[in-house]
């Protein structure tokens, strides 16, 4: 996200072919910085429900979070 913003990268599909990885990839992975503080919290020190882990956070709509 942070490359974006500062245009160290000038787009999403940049970051994936520098990365080797897909477009969707990327955006999955910047979604996880929007993720409420609560959140991000409760994952560091493992109180979040035993299945939801960073791929199903990354995943989620932001009108589910």
């Amino acid at each position: 996200m942070n490359e974006l913003v500062t245009g160290a990268a000038l787009s999403i599909e940049e970051i994936a072919a520098r990365e080797g990885c897909s477009i969707r990839h990327v955006n999955m992975t910047i979604s996880l910085a929007f993720l409420a503080p609560a959140i991000v919290n409760d994952a560091i020190d493992g109180k979040l429900p035993q299945d939801v882990g960073i791929v199903r956070l990354s995943d989620l709509s932001a009108e589910r979070l």
